[in-house]
């Protein structure tokens, strides 16, 4: 997937599991997400849903979801401001559209 940046370059990891994997133990959820759905979408399919579902497992995550859907204004309050799509793919953000499932 041409779209998507290079691990090594944009971030000095050797993946976007190995990414997942240094946000999650940083507490940096947002981040920590995004790579595991791209570690799932252009890496391998069966990783990134473990490291999505090990997120999404994590206690700071479950209550933060929990505030989260009762007040969803505190979102960036709970896990930071949402990372610009250009952190995750090169050239012009506003010619592509991304999906990660």
């Amino acid at each position: 997937m041409a779209e998507v940046v290079d691990p090594k370059v944009a971030f000095g990891v050797e993946s976007f599991a190995a990414l997942a994997e240094k946000e999650r133990a940083a507490g940096r959820w947002g981040e920590a997400m995004w790579a595991a759905r791209l570690c799932a979408a252009v890496e391998d399919e069966a990783k990134g849903r473990a490291l999505t579902d090990a997120i999404l497992c994590e206690t700071e995550v479950l209550e933060g979801l929990r505030r989260v859907r009762r007040r969803p204004d505190t979102r960036d309050k709970e896990f930071g401001a949402a990372p610009g799509l250009q952190k995750w793919v090169s050239g012009d953000p506003e010619e592509h559209i991304l999906a990660v499932g």
